[in-house]
C-alpha cells in the first residue's frame, strides 16, 4: 500500500472497525509485497479485528485486561467519546485560519489499535518501564518474554526507501520493526514511535541498551515535540555538546510552512481567464470509489458542494480554479484544502473525478490522491 492509504475511511468518519478492515481488500496496491516501506494505519484495524476473532471479545476489553490493568495504567482508555472539554484533559489545538485554536478530537475509536489508546504521561512512563524490562510488570508477572521483545524490536524492512526519519548518512540502520521504528544514533539503538492526530503530536522514545526512555506529549501541531525529543536524545546518550540548538532550529520561521507564499505561487501559475466546461449543475452527481464508497457533488444555494457519504467532516465548497479544476475549502477548517477535477466523456458529461491535496505538507492521512471516483449510473 502507498503511504497512509485508506486513512480517509476512519478520519472524521462513521465506518465501523469491521467495515474498515473489510474495505482494505479494495485498496489498490502501489508496490509488490515488501518492496518498499510505507507507513499505514488501516492495517492496524485489520490486526484489531484479528484479536477480536481470536479472543471472542472486543479489542477494548482485551487491551484493558491484558495490558492496562496489569501495568497500572489507571488513566488510560481506548476511547475519546464523551470527553468533557472542561475536564482534566489536554485538549488538541491547531492553527486554523492563521491562529492557534481549539479543535475537535479526531474520531479514532473506529481505528482502534491504530490510534484509539490515550493515557496520561505518568501512565505512559509505566508503559516505557515495562517495555525496557521486556514485559516485566513485577517480580512474578510478565506480559511477554525477552525473546518476544527481541522479535518486536527486530527491523523487518529498511525505512531508507520510504518515509524514514533518519537522514544522517553515518547511521548504521533505519528500519521498521513490529510497530516500532528503529535506528542507530551514534552507536545507540533507538526504538521509537510517534502518534499524530489533529492538534496533538506525541512520541515514545526508548534507548534499550541504556535502559532509558521518555515520552513527549503535546497538544498542538508544533515542532516543539521534535526539538524536545532531539534535546533529550542528545542528553541521554551523552552527546550534550553537539552544538545543535534544536529549539531555535525548529522555532525558526523558515522551518514553518508559509501558506501565504505558496498560495501566491499557485496563483501566479494559474491559467487565467478559463471557465468550466459545464455549468455547475453539470458537475453535480454521485461518485463511487472502490474502497471508500460514495461521494456526492451537489448544488446548494448556488454553490457546488462535495460530501463524503460516511465522513461528515469532509464537506466542502468547490471554487473554480481553472478549466475543470476546482479548489475544495472544507467547512471543518482543520481539514486542509484539496483539488478536485473532472474528466468529461465523449458525450460531454462529467464522467470521472480525481482529488489531491493542495499543500505539499498535508498530512498523509488525507489521501485524496488514492480515490478513483467514477460517476454512478
Amino acid at each position: 500500500l502507498s503511504l497512509g492509504m485508506g486513512d480517509l475511511l476512519w478520519f472524521y468518519g462513521t465506518f465501523t472497525r469491521r467495515e474498515i478492515a473489510e474495505r482494505v481488500r479494495y485498496l489498490p496496491l502501489a508496490n509488490s509485497f515488501r518492496a518498499a516501506y510505507n507507513y499505514d494505519n488501516v492495517l492496524f484495524a485489520v490486526a484489531t479485528m484479528l484479536i477480536e476473532e481470536v479472543e471472542h471479545r472486543s479489542w477494548d476489553d482485551v487491551i484493558r485486561d491484558r495490558i492496562l490493568r496489569p501495568v497500572g495504567m489507571t488513566s488510560a482508555s481506548t476511547t475519546v467519546r464523551g470527553w468533557d472539554p472542561n475536564g482534566n484533559w489536554a485538549w488538541p489545538h491547531a492553527m486554523v485560519d492563521g491562529r492557534l485554536q481549539l479543535v475537535d478530537q479526531d474520531t479514532v475509536d473506529n481505528l482502534a489499535g491504530g490510534a484509539a489508546l490515550n493515557a496520561s504521561v505518568a501512565d505512559m512512563a509505566r508503559w516505557v518501564r515495562v517495555q525496557l524490562d521486556s514485559g516485566r510488570v513485577d517480580a512474578t508477572h510478565r506480559l511477554w518474554t525477552p525473546d518476544q521483545t527481541r522479535q518486536m524490536w527486530l527491523g523487518r524492512i529498511s525505512q531508507s526507501n520510504g518515509r524514514g526519519a533518519v537522514t544522517d548518512v553515518t547511521a548504521g540502520f533505519s528500519e521498521y520493526a513490529l510497530g516500532w521504528g528503529t535506528y542507530d544514533y551514534l552507536g545507540n539503538k533507538v526504538v521509537t514511535h510517534t502518534g499524530g492526530l489533529s492538534g496533538q503530536i506525541t512520541r515514545v522514545f526508548l534507548l534499550p541498551a541504556r535502559r532509558m526512555g521518555f515520552v513527549v506529549l503535546t497538544n498542538s501541531e508544533s515542532p516543539a515535540m521534535t526539538a524536545v525529543t532531539l534535546q533529550l536524545r542528545d542528553w541521554l546518550t551523552g552527546h550534550r555538546n553537539t552544538g545543535q540548538d534544536y529549539v531555535t532550529q525548529y522555532a525558526a520561521p523558515r522551518s514553518q510552512f508559509d501558506y501565504a507564499a505558496y498560495d501566491r505561487k499557485l496563483d501566479s501559475a494559474r491559467v487565467q481567464g478559463t471557465t468550466p466546461s459545464l455549468p455547475l449543475s453539470g458537475y453535480a452527481a454521485t461518485w463511487v470509489d472502490p474502497w471508500y464508497g460514495e461521494v456526492t457533488t451537489a448544488l446548494e444555494d448556488g454553490k457546488l458542494v462535495v460530501r463524503f457519504s460516511r465522513s461528515p467532516g469532509f464537506t466542502g465548497e468547490l471554487t473554480h480554479w481553472q478549466r475543470d479544476v476546482f479548489r475544495v475549502h472544507f467547512r471543518l477548517r482543520q481539514v486542509p484544502d484539496a483539488w478536485m477535477w473532472f474528466t468529461l466523456d465523449r458525450d460531454g458529461q462529467a464522467a470521472e473525478a480525481r482529488m489531491e491535496p493542495v499543500y505539499p505538507n498535508t498530512d498523509f492521512s488525507f489521501d485524496w490522491q488514492d480515490l478513483r471516483l467514477t460517476r454512478k449510473p
